[in-house]
């Protein structure tokens, strides 16, 4: 285990820092593979690293674009989706990523109607075939109970998918299973992270925060990419993504395709980031805390090579001496730390 915390006093401090050092790992490992994280906290990293790659590290760019990327997540049934996330962010087709490079777990599935008609699977869709699956399951006794806000159980999609014989669901294991593969053949060098607080955080303390989509009870340690039903808070702290120009409401999305914690942690190096205030509780738990299916976030304690990137306020009261003490590296710092 080696984990090394880097934090600052404010994000806008530690984000060029975080930035030179993704450009200085693409330059010291081409041909590697990058995974990358959806959601707010990667969004000025690569505002930075682009801007840098148009300034005093041209020269590198090159570097980074040429780079494999594998993304950790994707709704299932949503527009606009992770892939319109990584397309702009990654500059995709003006002079950032080739589309080709880029790769994100598939969250667009067509039902065939009776009328023959073809239609998008959406969440309530989804809702329908899993409870119909899930009745005439014999494993209907393994299925955890559900309550009305879909927060005090999280139903094991994954283990309902093993044995499914409906279409789409068919279309979605045989989706996920391709994608692991794909993720797990490249040479994942670096997985740049996120962490989450949504699931049940906000109603047990004892819970801590979740990477991709993993949220708290809904897998164990060894779970690849799968599907999961996401927690009303989590789709609550994420309706930003379901807001059009012009204000327009979408219906929320409640299913997504993740990788795994076994998948997360198959690759080379982690690199997370939490910046602000509403942060520091998850990042406390993922510290020091154990980890387990109630602490998803916390098995990255058990990877080999581990940096997390914080603002103060994301570092609150944590103790540099009790960190120390449990193995970790605390540090200030005001350059770049060397890419190993």
């Amino acid at each position: 285990m080696s984990v090394r915390i880097l934090y600052g006093d404010t994000k806008d401090f530690t984000i060029p820092i975080v930035g030179t050092y993704v450009i200085d790992w693409c330059v010291a490992h081409p041909g590697d593979g990058l995974g990358g994280a959806t959601g707010n906290s990667p969004v000025p990293l690569w505002a930075y690293i682009w801007s840098a790659l148009a300034g005093d590290r041209s020269a590198d760019r090159e570097a980074v674009t040429s780079q494999e990327i594998f993304f950790l997540d994707e709704y299932v049934g949503a527009f606009p989706s992770y892939h319109h996330w990584a397309w702009r962010n990654l500059r995709v087709g003006r002079g950032g990523f080739e589309a080709k490079r880029v790769h994100v777990p598939r969250g667009c599935f067509v039902e065939q109607t009776l009328g023959r008609e073809h239609r998008i699977v959406t969440s309530d869709a989804l809702d329908m075939i899993l409870d119909a699956t899930r009745d005439s399951s014999s494993k209907e006794a393994e299925w955890e109970p559900r309550t009305e806000d879909g927060e005090d159980g999280f139903p094991p999609e994954v283990r309902i998918l093993e044995c499914a014989t409906h279409p789409v669901l068919c279309e979605i294991r045989d989706s996920m299973r391709l994608y692991d593969t794909l993720v797990r053949s490249h040479n994942r060098r670096l997985q740049v992270l996120g962490i989450g607080v949504g699931g049940a955080i906000d109603r047990d303390p004892e819970v801590g925060g979740h990477i991709g989509f993993v949220e708290c009870g809904a897998a164990a340690e060894d779970t690849g990419v799968m599907l999961v039903r996401l927690a009303a808070s989590t789709v609550r702290a994420n309706a930003d993504d379901f807001v059009l120009k012009g204000d327009a409401l979408l219906e929320p999305v409640r299913f997504a395709i993740t990788q795994g914690i076994a998948t997360i942690l198959s690759a080379g190096e982690l690199l997370l980031l939490a910046w602000g205030a509403g942060k520091q509780e998850a990042v406390e738990r993922m510290l020091l805390g154990t980890p387990g299916p109630q602490n998803p976030a916390a098995w990255v304690q058990d990877h080999a090579h581990v940096t997390l990137v914080l603002d103060q306020a994301a570092f609150g009261d944590l103790d540099a001496a009790v960190l120390g003490d449990r193995g970790f590296t605390v540090e200030f710092p005001t350059v770049s730390p060397v890419v190993s």
